[in-house]
């Protein structure tokens, strides 16, 4: 699986999925667009140069937001800040106002937590500490 190339949690990946599109891979909200509902600004930084079309492909989509996780991970070390910073997008950070979603229990973090909690109860029994590459 692509996080696990990338070291991220694949549980991580699948509660974002669930949370941001519930798994249908032609999901579009304004211009954001596949199971992680990417943005293509977000992803032109990242590299793609790719159709906004090819976005809708999960393969591409999976990508493509497990190294945008990746990116934000490198500089947000706690895991919950990560998610926060994945929900507030890329405009945000560029301009300096992601410090604002950082710390918060948004309710788009509260669900990716449950979602999370849940893959975890799913695939494994133990309570390890959250970490983006647990």
């Amino acid at each position: 699986m692509e996080a696990c190339r990338h070291g991220v949690n694949p549980k991580l990946v699948l509660a974002i999925i669930d949370v941001e599109s519930a798994g249908k891979w032609k999901a579009k909200n304004g211009i954001a667009m596949g199971l992680m509902q990417l943005e293509s600004t977000t992803v032109v930084a990242l590299g793609y140069y790719g159709s906004k079309l090819a976005l809708l492909n999960p393969v591409v989509n999976i990508h493509y937001g497990v190294k945008y996780l990746v990116k934000l991970a490198s500089r947000y070390k706690y895991g919950w800040d990560v998610v926060s910073a994945y929900n507030c997008g890329r405009p945000h950070w560029r301009r300096g106002l992601g410090f604002m979603c950082l710390g918060r229990k948004t309710d788009y973090v509260q669900k990716v937590v449950e979602r999370f909690k849940r893959q975890k109860a799913r695939f494994s029994r133990t309570n390890k500490p959250f970490t983006i590459a647990e």
